[in-house]
C-alpha cells in the first residue's frame, strides 16, 4: 500500500514538473515573440522617421530652386502671406 501511495506521488511530481516545463517554455516564446514585435515597430518607426526627414529635405531643395528661378516672385508672394497672417491675428489685438 505504500508503495502505491509513493508511486502516485512521484507520477504527481513528475506530471507537475512537466506542466511547469511546459509553462516556462510557453513563457520564453511570449517573451520571445514580444521582443520580436517591439524590434520590429522600431525598425518601422525609423524608417518613418528617415522618410519624413528625406522628404523634408525634398521639400526644401525644391524650394530653394523654385526661390532661385522666381526671386521676385518668392519675395511678393512671402509678402503677401506675411501680410495675410499679420492681418488675421492682429484683428485680435486692439490698441487702447
Amino acid at each position: 500500500m505504500e508503495k502505491s501511495v509513493v508511486d502516485q506521488v512521484a507520477k504527481t511530481l513528475v506530471d507537475q514538473a512537466s506542466n511547469v516545463g511546459e509553462t516556462f517554455r510557453k513563457a520564453s516564446e511570449f517573451t520571445s515573440s514580444v521582443a520580436d514585435s517591439v524590434h520590429d515597430g522600431m525598425k518601422t518607426a525609423k524608417n518613418a522617421v528617415n522618410d519624413g526627414r528625406d522628404a523634408v529635405e525634398d521639400f526644401i531643395d525644391d524650394t530653394a530652386r523654385s526661390v532661385k528661378r522666381s526671386p521676385i516672385q518668392s519675395v511678393l508672394l512671402s509678402l503677401a502671406v506675411g501680410l495675410a497672417v499679420g492681418f488675421l491675428f492682429g484683428r485680435g489685438t486692439s490698441n487702447k
